[in-house]
């Protein structure tokens, strides 16, 4: 085990002594994680992602081709993008400041729209999100809807997670290649401070069939679905 995996496991152990202070956490992974990467000449804020495909938005990629894109928060200039560039049908919304503002925005672009407000601390709730977000895909791709595209903030973490559970799930991945690739995307700061992450994919790999069955008895989500809206359409 090299000194920065090392570290990043003490920081884990430690850092359950102090679940409830936010603050102290925060604290604890900028001074440790920095600390742990001078040692072993790593770069703890860059990561070997590649280039985002696209022009507007930070951090896209495609999950499955002509099914699922994740990526950051697009603005205006992102959202037609997204619609002429890629030709997304559906949003799906993780960042838990934005619900409400985008909803607008999707209506505009004529963009189906699912808000899934996701706390980025607090895990209460997440399984029924990601059963909502899965169960989107799956109506998006009976209806003709998609592909979907599915952001938080800036599409590493939340969504990070979300894929993960959803290559578990609906594409039969085993834990260490979902982790593999949450861990791809992330900066090495994040993926110390979210710690919990692989532990949770690990869970979901166990109880496999059991998310499988609660998927195919979930309720529709209430996907907001818009007319085609009022932006024009540019060439692409």
């Amino acid at each position: 085990m090299g000194l920065l995996q090392f570290f990043i496991q003490a920081m884990k152990e430690f850092m359950l002594c102090f679940t409830g202070c936010r603050i102290l956490r925060v604290l604890l992974c900028v001074v440790g994680v920095a600390a742990a990467a001078m040692s072993t000449g790593c770069a703890p804020f860059k990561s070997a992602r590649p280039a985002s495909e696209a022009s507007h938005i930070r951090f896209v990629y495609t999950v499955t081709p002509g099914v699922l894109i994740r990526g950051a928060e697009p603005d205006e200039q992102g959202m037609r993008e997204l619609r002429d560039n890629f030709s997304v049908k559906t949003l799906v919304n993780f960042n838990n400041l934005s619900t409400e503002s985008e909803a607008k925005l999707a209506a505009q672009f004529g963009l189906n729209y699912l808000p899934l407000p996701d706390h980025p601390i607090s895990e209460a709730g997440d399984e029924e999100r990601y059963l909502a977000f899965m169960k989107a895909v799956r109506e998006a791709r009976a209806k003709g809807e998609l592909p979907v595209y599915v952001h938080c903030d800036t599409g590493l973490d939340r969504v990070g997670l979300a894929v993960g559970v959803y290559r578990i799930v609906e594409d039969g991945w085993d834990a260490e290649q979902a982790v593999a690739e949450l861990r791809g995307y992330q900066r090495y700061f994040l993926a110390v401070f979210f710690y919990r992450y692989d532990d949770i994919l690990r869970e979901v790999e166990q109880k496999r069939e059991e998310w499988r069955s609660r998927l195919n008895n979930a309720p529709a989500p209430p996907v907001q679905r818009n007319a085609p809206g009022t932006e024009p359409t540019t060439q692409r």
